[in-house]
Order: C-alpha cells, then sequence, then structure tokens
C-alpha cells in the first residue's frame, strides 16, 4: 500500500527526535510538527514511515512535497495551517523487544500494509 506522502525515519533518543529522507539527509527542520510529537516516544524507537498531510478529508500529495521542498520558514508556516500525520510502515527498533516480535510476525504472514499502530497527529507548529 502506498500513501501519498514523504518518506521518513524517525530516530527517537534521550535528547532528541531526527527525522531523515531516503537518502539520509536530515529532514527534521521542515516536518518539526512530527519531530515534537515524536517526543512522546521511548527513547531507542525508529520508525519507518511516511509523514503525510490531511486535507479535505484525503491525503494531499502535493501539499506534502510542497512542505518537504520548502524553506524551513515556509515549512513552518505550511505546518500551521496543515499539520502533518505519521503514518508508521515499520518498527525498525523499539526498547521493547515484543513491539519488534509483533511487526516481524505480521511481516512473515505477508502483511504488507503499513502499521497504523503508530499514527500519530501531530500538533500545529509555528
Amino acid at each position: 500500500m502506498e500513501n501519498d506522502g514523504h518518506r521518513t525515519v524517525l530516530r527517537c533518543t534521550d535528547d532528541t527526535v531526527t527525522l531523515y529522507a531516503r537518502s539520509g539527509r536530515v529532514v527534521t527542520p521542515y516536518w518539526m510538527d512530527l519531530a515534537v510529537a515524536g517526543m512522546e516516544l521511548r527513547p531507542g524507537t525508529v520508525l519507518d514511515a511516511e509523514a503525510v498531510i490531511w486535507r479535505d478529508n484525503r491525503l494531499d500529495f502535493g501539499a506534502a512535497q510542497s512542505r518537504a521542498a520548502s524553506s524551513v520558514t515556509r515549512a513552518r508556516a505550511l505546518a500551521a495551517g496543515h499539520p502533518a500525520s505519521y503514518v508508521c510502515r515499520d518498527v525498525i527498533q523499539h526498547p521493547d523487544p515484543g513491539v519488534l516480535g509483533f511487526i516481524e510476525e505480521e511481516e512473515v504472514a505477508g502483511d504488507s500494509h503499513p502499521h497504523w499502530i503508530s499514527h500519530v497527529q501531530a500538533h500545529s507548529y509555528a
């Protein structure tokens, strides 16, 4: 299942949350609303997910791409009007090994759908 968003990896440490693009580039400043929401995750959590924007009750690919390609100042303004959501596709690392086992069992069973268990509606960041 493909989502209309920007593929990211979120890494939560004791001190910070960092989001990375597929290229490895740090994209946290463009998705600061997600980073702030991600601070509620346990340190040691690493998620593979898509940052998506909901507009008019549907995912808006253009809005997600505009945010990703904008300046940091513009990204913050866009976030104020349309906060991002985070659709978790996989738990790469988690401090609770039971979470990883749950995901691995689903993948072995052929579940190729994203895992909405970590879907977070971020708060507006301005």
